[in-house]
């Protein structure tokens, strides 16, 4: 995590290049409070996750938050894919749901981008498709 802003950009690019990554989690690795987000070109990010059909997590742990609203909003500029993480260890933690939702919202998040919403027929042809044509499938849903 003490790596400059071009290694960690490339080492997030590289994991989304892989056919075998469909999300990325905490993407900035923040703890707030405690730790502070890991120094990456988000806007780089942002288009490789879109380019290569990459989901990316919003994080509804009250200790992460990760990603902020504004990145949020940006990346849903761009048509990034989101997929709502309660980051759940404890039942009593998917109480935590409503942070990520209120991010998404205040990131204007369009419910056909968050993976979340798909049915369980939408989820498995999105996950079946090779990763580039990812974004054209939730591109096309109504």
């Amino acid at each position: 995590m003490d790596q400059d802003q071009a290694t960690m950009t490339n080492r997030v690019i590289g994991a989304m290049q892989s056919p075998h990554v469909d999300v990325i989690c905490h993407l900035t690795a923040r703890l707030l409070e405690r730790r502070a987000p890991v120094m990456m070109d988000i806007e780089a990010i942002f288009e490789a996750a879109v380019l290569t059909g990459t989901v990316l997590e919003i994080n509804c742990s009250p200790d992460r938050l990760d990603l902020k609203a504004d990145h949020v909003r940006r990346a849903a500029q761009l048509g990034v894919i989101f997929a709502i993480s309660t980051d759940s260890h404890r039942t009593h933690q998917f109480d935590n749901l409503r942070f990520g939702v209120q991010t998404a919202i205040r990131g204007w998040v369009e419910k056909k981008h968050v993976l979340n919403a798909l049915t369980f027929d939408e989820l498995r042809c999105f996950l079946n498709l090779p990763k580039p044509d990812r974004y054209r499938f939730i591109k096309s849903r109504a």
